[in-house]
């Protein structure tokens, strides 16, 4: 297409012209998309960051510290059980997984590359690896906060959400 343009103009000064004109076109938006870009991609940062933050506030709620020395967490967590769940055990089931069905999602979403759009295994297995991480942390705090329960439960249900969500 320049070539023809340079060999329909007789003049060479208004065929660079025209060249530079077009290249400037180029570049600006080369500029505009890559901006576009990085304010999308800013915006799955806050988005993400924002439910992440939901996710650890609401598992946390009521914010009732209670101090616990480290070590006596530590034990206590490493024998959190498989708890034995009624009809309303199954509902509070339920909504951790859903619960951790948009961490899965968003997770895999913030790692992919605005180029070409697809998921590969290693964006799946990082988004999975933080849900997981996620869950076991906030199980973890929730020793601090006594009116909440830590189950095995929970660590289930929350990690099948985030493979549902990947």
């Amino acid at each position: 297409m320049l070539r023809l343009l340079c060999l329909n103009h007789q003049g060479s000064s208004r065929c660079v012209a025209e060249r530079v004109h077009w290249m400037s076109e180029i570049k600006s938006k080369q500029k505009l998309t890559q901006t576009h870009c990085t304010v999308f991609r800013s915006s799955r940062f806050i988005l993400w960051s924002l439910y992440v933050g939901f996710v650890v506030y609401g598992s946390l709620v009521p914010l009732d510290f209670h101090y616990l020395p480290w070590g006596q967490a530590w034990e206590s967590f490493k024998t959190v059980k498989l708890l034995d769940v009624g009809a309303q055990g199954r509902a509070d089931w339920l909504s951790n997984g859903v619960l951790y069905v948009p961490v899965g999602f968003f997770t895999v979403n913030l790692l992919i590359e605005q180029k070409n759009h697809s998921a590969s295994v290693w964006h799946l297995v990082v988004s999975l690896l933080f849900s997981l991480a996620l869950a076991i942390c906030v199980e973890y705090a929730q020793l601090y906060f006594p009116p909440r329960t830590v189950s095995l439960n929970d660590l289930i249900a929350e990690f099948l959400g985030a493979i549902i969500g990947v």
